[in-house]
């Protein structure tokens, strides 16, 4: 047991008092109780090598899929350019929106010229 798992080692003396408290037994020992303990404290002690493999293998799933859902670091950086570019169109489209608004506000203010929706310059958006 200890070799599969070392830690389980510094861990046996706590065990064995478990199983002991859990056999009720005294501290001296006849060989019948000595025997009692000794595979009740392994049962412990194998059940607790199931617990933590069982553990392990939850971790060993859960990096797995999370490895599934995070994009490689191509996929990742085309995302990060594909943001880039929607936030720069975005901050075009409402700087226009701003344009205009501000040209009816004016416009409304005159009195009766219709509004003028055209974009300035030759109306084409900057790349």
């Amino acid at each position: 047991m200890f070799a599969a798992m070392p830690a389980l080692e510094a861990l046996w003396p706590h065990i064995e008092a478990v199983s002991r408290e859990e056999l009720h037994l005294p501290y001296v020992l006849t060989d019948r109780e000595r025997t009692a303990l000794a595979l009740h404290t392994a049962r412990i002690g194998v059940d607790l090598i199931k617990e933590f493999a069982q553990a392990s293998r939850k971790s060993i799933v859960e990096v797995r899929l999370a490895q599934g859902i995070i994009p490689k670091k191509d996929d990742l950086d085309r995302i990060l350019r594909y943001e880039t570019a929607t936030d720069r169109s975005l901050s075009r489209a409402l700087d226009r929106l701003e344009h205009l608004q501000s040209r009816r506000r004016a416009n409304g203010s005159r009195g009766s010229e219709p509004p003028d929706d055209s974009l300035p310059g030759d109306g084409k958006i900057p790349a």
